[in-house]
This record gives C-alpha cells, sequence and structure tokens, in this order.
C-alpha cells in the first residue's frame, strides 16, 4: 500500500516553493517501506505547515495509527494516518493559501481557539481575516477598519 494518496494530480498547480515541490516528487518517487513513507509524509506536511513531526514511529491516537506533531504555536499533538493523508491531498492538490490550510485537519488546540476567536470578534464588532495554523491572527475592526493582530497565547474569559 503506498503513503502517498493516488487521486494527487502530479501536473496539478501548487502555490509550494521549489524546495517542497522536490520534497513532494522524491516522496512520490520512493520505494520505501510504508512506515518511512509515512514519517517522510509527515515531515513534508509538517514543513508545509511551518510545524514538526517529533514521531519516529507510529503511535495509537484513539486506536489509530498515528504521528506526533507540534504545531508553529507550540501544542502537541497526534493526527492519524487517514487525516493525514487528507491534509497532504488538500495542501498540494489544491495549495497552501489561508482557505485551504483552514480546511485542514491539523492542530485542534489552534483550530478551538481560532473558533473562540471567531465568536469574540462577532460579538465586538470585528472580523477575522486570517491565522488558522498560523504564528498570529490577523482581526479587522468593522467600526475603525483597524487591522490588527493577536496571538494564540493570549488570554480571553
Amino acid at each position: 500500500m503506498s503513503a502517498i494518496p493516488n487521486e494527487i494530480d502530479p501536473g496539478a498547480s501548487t502555490t509550494q516553493s521549489p524546495s517542497v515541490t522536490a520534497d513532494i516528487d522524491q516522496l512520490r518517487s520512493t520505494g520505501v517501506n510504508e512506515l518511512a513513507s509515512l514519517l517522510q509524509l509527515g515531515h513534508l506536511c509538517a514543513k508545509l505547515l511551518k510545524a514538526t513531526c517529533v514521531s519516529e514511529q507510529l503511535s495509537k491516537s484513539y486506536s489509530e495509527n498515528s504521528l506526533r506533531f507540534t504545531c508553529q504555536n507550540g501544542h502537541n499533538f497526534f493526527l492519524s494516518v487517514a487525516k493525514l493523508r487528507e491534509t497532504y491531498t488538500t495542501l498540494t492538490t489544491v495549495g497552501n493559501d489561508p482557505e485551504v490550510v483552514a480546511r485542514c485537519t491539523w492542530c485542534n488546540k489552534c483550530a478551538k481557539y481560532y473558533g473562540k476567536v471567531k465568536a469574540i470578534c462577532v460579538r465586538q464588532g470585528c472580523d477575522v481575516i486570517s491565522g488558522l495554523h498560523q504564528k498570529r491572527i490577523t482581526l479587522n475592526c468593522r467600526k475603525s477598519s483597524h487591522s490588527f493582530t493577536i496571538s494564540y497565547s493570549k488570554k480571553f474569559e
């Protein structure tokens, strides 16, 4: 069984850097065993999302084979092999823009925090512009059109 999803179109246009594109090509052409391919896939997804794949082997998380990651905000999380493949497919077939990244399964802590910020912003007259799975969240005040950012370490009560 190949670690690289079959539905990936090698000719699809992406916004990846040449080094990431070379990594993808190397991963597609590799004939190494399943575990090594999955680890390569984990490292590639981590690179695309500015994170770190800290796994050296598969782990079990919620009874599924998973890899462990640390997102760019320092959160540790496990991602199942199925979700990892889904994330890879999304990032490499559609591109690496903020809307695409928002559809990826990645750090659950960041996703929950981002959702909380969006809910607070609705009540406070702000719009969330971007920032899911990024270092900072960009907000825009509807009243003054002022844009500002907050970090994932900001506490809300």
